[in-house]
């Protein structure tokens, strides 16, 4: 078998830390991006934010953030299309702008996804423990459903992206079709009171007009979290320069879609003068879907939910697993991490400690802040300003990579103006990260991640003086050579070349 080094090193051409290639289609990876995005657990919590700023006319900034990171979306398209990898980012930015910047990128990634798993553990109990308490006279403790999510999403990954890929299709499927259903229902019945006026700044509860609904932009993009992660299956999918730009471009379009008539009907189903009290809910969809479908409304609602908290958490861990085993394949995380089970090809090593990480987060951060649901929210916002600058970072490697490397291919709107955009979307984002101070214990995260963000300093420091290799590596990727598809300018790399990067198992380059 021949392969094609892109762009110089050959530490992956080792057989024994390979992926299994080739081994899932179109279908798993479009539900890859579409359960890490979690539509039912972004519409029905994180969505709702935005009410407080937007009120009524939250249709309207939903629609803005749609068209905001559906640039992001096209940039992420146009990366996965000439660097297909396992890690993503990593290899992206580590390509386009430099290997420092590839390794750090690495390591943000590993907060934004990884550390934040053990919230969506929270969140399933809390989801359990809201539905139970309504409607069952039993209840069941947090701790017990933690164990239970925990040791099913490891089981799952431990079996393979084809098995788990296959889970997240069918818990994705149910998750919109419940939910979409749901949203025709409730538009067809609010009958005459369907108004566009919820698109316009003028809507009930809006804060100072345009102010409000553009400041709510800041809450409605981030419901989008998630939509390149199929990028990590570059390795393990067929066709990757194809279907993975495919398959984030598609996926973002149908949650932008989902998202902007799931905003709409919620808003004119509940109504638009009574937004405060859809704002106020502790579920407000579990509360309309009870009032058109009574008690079966209600499961059907919370089974959504279940199947998004479920379908995110795997979907999550394969992004974070794929991440570790990149990393750990190179040298840049301890080899360990890139260590591949020969039977079922799946990097087990970052499986397990992913998974034992996670629960073993979300049980002292639940206990440390006054139970699951503050446990959650401080988790699943550690990653959120390294997250906005990912986003940002992809966009701006789009130029980067374009006029560095593929100059015939540069189109001025494809690879500088739509990037731009993408960039200008997350400006609000991320300032609202840090300003207005938020509460305790959200006011300390900032100086967790700039801690996170020091240490990766050192860590990258130290690299560079004792495993250069390993640093340099982040721009590389190995797949199987393909005459029909044109290399990147200057990818190709010589037996001679390759023979020389060649180095021994410390963690440098290693070739056969």
């Amino acid at each position: 078998m021949t392969e094609r080094l892109v762009p110089g090193t050959a530490i992956d051409v080792e057989k024994s830390m390979r992926l299994k290639s080739g081994q899932v289609g179109f279908g798993t990876v479009l539900f890859q991006s579409l359960a890490h995005i979690a539509p039912a657990l972004a519409l029905i919590f994180a969505l709702t934010v935005g009410v407080q700023y937007a009120g009524a006319a939250l249709p309207l900034s939903t629609l803005f953030g749609f068209i905001g990171i559906m640039a992001v979306a096209f940039c992420v398209g146009q990366l996965a299309r000439v660097l297909p990898a396992a890690g993503y980012y990593m290899t992206w930015t580590g390509k386009s702008i430099s290997p420092n910047y590839g390794f750090m990128s690495g390591w943000f990634v590993l907060m934004s996804e990884a550390i934040p798993m053990g919230g969506l553990y929270l969140i399933m109990g809390t989801t359990f423990g809201a539905f139970l308490g309504a409607y069952a006279t039993f209840s069941i403790h947090w701790l017990i459903i933690d164990v239970v999510l925990a040791a099913v999403m490891g089981f799952l990954l431990w079996r393979g992206i084809k098995v788990s890929g296959t889970a997240g299709i069918v818990l994705g499927t149910l998750e919109l079709t419940i939910l979409t259903v749901l949203i025709v229902w409730l538009i067809i019945k609010s009958g005459s009171h369907n108004t566009l006026s919820v698109f316009t700044p003028g809507a009930p509860g809006v804060h100072h007009r345009w102010v409000g609904v553009l400041r709510a932009v800041i809450y409605t993009v981030p419901t989008f979290a998630g939509f390149e992660t199929a990028a990590v299956l570059a390795e393990e999918s067929r066709e990757p320069r194809r279907l993975i730009p495919r398959a984030v471009v598609i996926a973002t379009f149908a949650c932008g879609i989902f998202f902007v008539a799931g905003a709409y009907a919620g808003i004119v189903a509940w109504g638009p003068a009574k937004v405060a009290g859809y704002a106020s809910s502790s579920n407000a969809w579990q509360a309309l879907a009870h009032n058109v479908w009574g008690f079966a409304g209600a499961l059907l609602v919370f089974l959504a939910l279940v199947n998004s908290i479920a379908g995110n958490s795997t979907a999550e861990a394969t992004a974070s697993t794929r991440l570790m085993y990149a990393m750990g394949r190179i040298g840049s995380l301890p080899r360990w991490f890139g260590a591949v089970n020969q039977k079922r090809r799946v990097p087990l090593n970052a499986i397990l400690i992913l998974t034992g990480g996670s629960f073993a987060i979300s049980v002292i951060t639940s206990y440390a802040f006054g139970g699951p649901s503050q446990g959650f929210g401080f988790t699943i916002s550690l990653g959120a300003i390294f997250a906005i600058l990912l986003y940002i970072s992809a966009c701006i490697s789009v130029p980067f990579l374009y006029l560095r490397q593929l100059r015939s291919e540069f189109n001025v709107i494809k690879h500088l103006v739509i990037p731009a955009i993408g960039v200008l979307v997350f400006i609000g984002p991320l300032v609202s990260t840090i300003y207005p101070v938020p509460p305790y214990p959200l006011n300390i995260i900032p100086y967790i991640d700039l801690g996170w963000l020091l240490v990766g300093l050192g860590v990258l420091l130290w690299l560079r003086r004792n495993r250069p290799a390993s640093v340099e590596a982040t721009a590389m990727i190995v797949l199987e050579a393909d005459p029909d598809e044109p290399a990147m300018a200057g990818a190709a790399v010589s037996d001679a070349a390759v023979e020389s990067d060649a180095s021994g198992p410390d963690g440098s380059v290693v070739a056969e």
